[in-house]
């Protein structure tokens, strides 16, 4: 087995225990908490946080939320954090 076939299993099977692990320990989603002050700061009102945001962005940390928009106007999406970066708000 090559070098490169070895690192690139390595890799793969990093990947997959963080995700397992992220998981087993209640999913790889922001707190209800975090996820309603970003929105507040945002101008948004009357927020009902979900569950992890599956494929609402490329960011590991994602829960699904709806609100009153700061335009007033009902909307729904995702609360988006990186490990090396701030939260983005995502609408559907």
């Amino acid at each position: 087995m090559s070098s490169r076939t070895e690192i690139e299993l390595f890799l793969g099977g990093a990947v997959l225990s963080f995700w397992l692990i992220c998981e087993s320990l209640g999913g790889c989603n922001v707190t209800s908490v975090h996820t309603a002050k970003v929105l507040k700061s945002a101008g948004y009102a009357e927020i009902e946080v979900g569950d992890h945001a599956w494929f609402a962005c490329a960011d590991w940390f994602a829960t699904e939320f709806s609100a009153v928009g700061p335009s007033g106007e009902p909307t729904n999406g995702a609360v988006c954090c990186g490990v090396f970066k701030n939260c983005t708000i995502r609408i559907d």
